[in-house]
């Protein structure tokens, strides 16, 4: 829940539209014609290609243990998880040819992976440009798919997570602890580019509307080039948190003090604007996406009414809004700063825009995030940071 705090402040105005992907049954015409093609290539010149990595399969034997069908397209949906969707769900099948049986896993977008009696690895689909394509051998993977096994079978290695969250977040800072801090520097680019710090505090117990609560100081402040026009910001808000019997956070409110500084087109300044307003959340936000498991998904609605003391006038203003959260996967990534840093990645999706998120293993921190493309593409990156006074 921390982290929900920080990264509303992070991440803002994210829109993209992406297609999605439609399912259905494995085509059959395509199945069949798939292991027609892997049984011709085994008996031809790819085949013969294939096998000079002999040398290779068999040093990868020695170490690890060759992949079954299964395990290798588990693996594989892990590792490239833009090709291989959904994750988890796809079953393998056998198809005969020729008295021979060759397993297949096919995917909603066209997709396809087979392996061989013999463990050859084939592709078909618009990720082959419909053409047949071997992948090696399923031994020469087996020291890469028992790297990832922990990852690609969250659960199986380690004792599970104490407390409600899941591994994505800092178990002792969910706890709120009095005086506990982050201090990020974050870059955007894309649609617009910039620059901003968020630093974050736990101040520690207050009351919030008659509620006991854990009161979190944010200050966020940058500078943002839109169409060529740079503009200036600086935010602060203390935002209040309670904590609830089964060990989850829930969000009952803020007050926020937002100032934007003047903006001068041409001959023209526009001048800037502070605005001061508390936020109630009726009922709170609870913390629930971060007690997700690995591949699974929850729908939370949050609806919050603000009211602004300044500039005077204003209508308070109740809004709802229904955000779709996944937890798809964890890998490491490198941002353009050459940090490279183990996170956990999430998709939301709300009212259509998709965003996905790269949180910080184990300290729930955005390493990056992306939306949309062309030019609506946008990113944000971790350029630096401290958590809790250590450097990330």
């Amino acid at each position: 829940m921390i982290r929900s705090v920080i990264n509303t402040l992070v991440v803002t105005a994210i829109a993209a539209i992406v297609a999605a992907c439609g399912g259905g049954e494995t085509p059959e015409p395509l199945a069949h014609r798939f292991v027609a093609e892997m049984a011709a290539a085994n008996a031809g010149p790819l085949k013969r290609g294939l096998a000079a990595g002999g040398t290779q399969r068999a040093l990868a034997a020695a170490t690890a243990p060759t992949p079954d069908a299964k395990t290798l397209f588990d693996w594989a949906e892990y590792k490239y998880p833009e090709l291989f969707q959904p994750r988890g769900t796809q079953q393998n099948y056998s198809l005969q040819y020729l008295g021979v049986q060759y397993t297949v896993r096919s995917y909603p977008n066209g997709n396809n992976l087979g392996v061989t009696p013999t463990g050859d690895i084939y592709g078909l689909g618009p990720f082959t440009n419909d053409l047949l394509q071997g992948f090696g051998n399923a031994a020469t993977y087996a020291a890469m798919v028992e790297a990832d096994r922990c990852n690609v079978y969250p659960g199986s290695c380690n004792p599970p997570a104490s407390g409600p969250y899941n591994e994505c977040v800092d178990a002792a800072a969910e706890t709120l602890p009095t005086g506990f801090r982050w201090n990020l520097a974050y870059t955007t680019s894309g649609s617009s580019s910039g620059e901003y710090t968020v630093d974050s505090l736990v101040d520690g117990p207050t009351s919030f509307l008659g509620t006991n609560a854990i009161q979190v100081s944010n200050n966020i402040a940058g500078s943002s080039l839109v169409a060529g026009y740079l503009s200036t910001y600086d935010g602060k808000s203390k935002t209040y948190i309670e904590k609830r019997s089964d060990g989850l956070l829930q969000t009952l409110g803020s007050d926020d003090e937002y100032s934007s500084g003047d903006i001068v087109v041409g001959t023209i300044t526009i001048p800037g604007l502070t605005t001061i307003s508390r936020t109630v959340f009726n009922p709170p936000d609870i913390g629930i996406e971060f007690t997700l498991q690995l591949g699974q998904s929850v729908t939370k609605t949050t609806t919050s009414t603000t009211t602004t003391s300044s500039p005077p006038g204003t209508a308070p203003a109740t809004g709802s809004s229904t955000t779709t959260w996944t937890f798809e996967a964890k890998e490491a990534v490198t941002t353009s700063f050459g940090r490279t840093f183990d996170t956990c990645r999430y998709k939301t999706t709300t009212a259509g825009v998709v965003a996905t998120f790269w949180f910080i293993l184990g300290k729930g921190v955005t390493a990056k995030s992306e939306s949309g493309s062309g030019a609506e593409f946008s990113r944000t990156e971790l350029k630096s940071g401290t958590y809790n006074g250590a450097p990330l």
